[in-house]
């Protein structure tokens, strides 16, 4: 079951509650393990559900291969439990991503004293070959349709040009809301 953690530094984390009614063994144990869920009845999880239903961006960032991070404002969808970003194929991202497959994302805040809205997820990224392309994707052509016209691109030409599909599962939700 999961549960959240409250470090004192004011970090928030989704884990796996560790009691013994909880019994696994070999690869499924830790398997199991591996899969976390963002917990979106905690009062940070719905602040985080609030703000992926209503903003336009989110910053991605990815290391670079000297582990400097590269943040960069992306387009985003919430499918099911990932993000899901669309990505030109020679973008520096997708090659940071193959490397390095852990990624954090977070919003921008609205208050101006950063003390309250901050939403940072880490997880991990993965070149998603059976994601449809972007104009068939009905979610993400409802969201950006206007914002890809305004590139001056038709959504056929805006998937061939990002053409690439990038899912980010989330495995830590932390900020403060």
């Amino acid at each position: 079951m999961p549960v959240l953690h409250v470090n004192d530094d004011r970090r928030f984390q989704i884990g796996r509650r560790s009691d013994s009614s909880q019994r696994c063994g070999g690869d499924r144990c830790r398997e199991d393990e591996n899969k976390r869920m963002i917990d979106f009845k905690s009062k940070l999880g719905r602040l985080a559900k609030k703000n992926i239903k209503s903003e336009y961006f989110i910053w991605l960032t990815t290391a670079d291969a000297n582990g400097t991070p590269q943040p960069r404002p992306v387009w985003f969808i919430w499918e099911e439990d990932s993000f899901l970003i669309y990505s030109q194929a020679k973008a520096h991202k997708v090659k940071q991503i193959r490397e390095n497959p852990q990624v954090a994302l977070h919003f921008n805040s609205e208050d101006k004293l950063g003390e309250n809205r901050i939403i940072v997820f880490s997880g991990t990224a993965k070149i998603d070959k059976k994601s449809q392309p972007a104009h068939k994707n009905r979610v993400y052509m409802k969201k950006y349709k206007g914002g890809i016209a305004g590139l001056g691109a038709t959504p056929e030409q805006f998937s061939g040009e990002y053409s690439v599909a990038i899912r980010i599962t989330p495995t830590k939700l932390r900020g403060w809301g």
